[in-house]
């Protein structure tokens, strides 16, 4: 798989948390941090979010996935992307 397929799977399914919430949806872009700029979406959603991660891709996912290292450094779907692509591979 592909860091753009990976980048695709995680649009995808920050789509269907925000849908299935009844909050907003934007625009996706790669700098876009799910924690801090989707709305209403915070570490539990990120939670929630892993387990469909694992799920889409077939492969056992880290809770903290989307918990940044540093406190106050949200990551980007560009990050997000690159830790996947490190734990699935190519």
């Amino acid at each position: 798989m592909t860091i753009e397929e990976i980048k695709e799977v995680v649009r995808q399914m920050l789509l269907e948390i925000q849908n299935g919430s009844g909050r907003p949806v934007p625009i996706f872009h790669d700098e876009l941090r799910p924690i801090g700029d989707l709305e209403g979406f915070d570490s539990l959603n990120a939670v929630e979010a892993t387990s469909l991660l694992s799920e889409y891709l077939g492969n056992e996912i880290p809770n903290d996935l989307m918990l940044p290292m540093y406190p106050g450094e949200q990551l980007t779907i560009n990050e997000i992307a690159d830790r996947l692509y490190q734990i699935i591979g190519s």
